[in-house]
């Protein structure tokens, strides 16, 4: 979930440059709106560690799983003045763009296997939605 959230960074997603930004009441208002997370693919990599005695031996080994998600989503801003008119839409990110996720290292495969959707719950999209929404500046002084 971290990971997503810094990978996004919506607060530096959309630039204002000349412009101060405010928590509330600003000139400008920007709204964010994030579409769906589609995942298009789901893999489990594997990684298998030796593990050595103290000559360097090799005495046997560990597996570990993780789980790599390739999904889309898009998101795009509407930007308003301070009396609610339309300035301009901008598109942030399109469906074209392709990311992927990668979980966490799991010492059975089925924790990896079921890691992304754990992770993704329809909350954590409202969650980003306001972390985004009402986004506020004013001209820098």
């Amino acid at each position: 979930m971290q990971s997503f959230h810094n990978e996004l960074e919506p607060e530096k997603m959309v630039r204002l440059e000349g412009w101060r930004k405010l928590s509330q009441q600003g000139h400008v208002t920007i709204k964010v709106r994030f579409e769906d997370l589609l995942p298009e693919s789901f893999n489990v990599t594997e990684r298998v560690e030796n593990i050595k005695d103290r000559a360097g031996k090799i005495t046997g080994t560990r597996t570990f799983y993780a789980q790599e998600v390739t999904y889309t989503f898009a998101a795009s801003a509407v930007i308003t003045d301070y009396k609610g008119m339309h300035i301009m839409d901008q598109d942030l990110f399109q469906r074209g763009n392709k990311r992927t996720y990668r979980s966490p290292e799991f010492p059975v495969r089925q924790l990896a296997e079921g890691y992304f959707p754990a992770q993704f719950p329809e909350s954590h999209q409202r969650t980003v939605s306001q972390l985004c929404d009402h986004r506020h500046a004013q001209p820098q002084q």
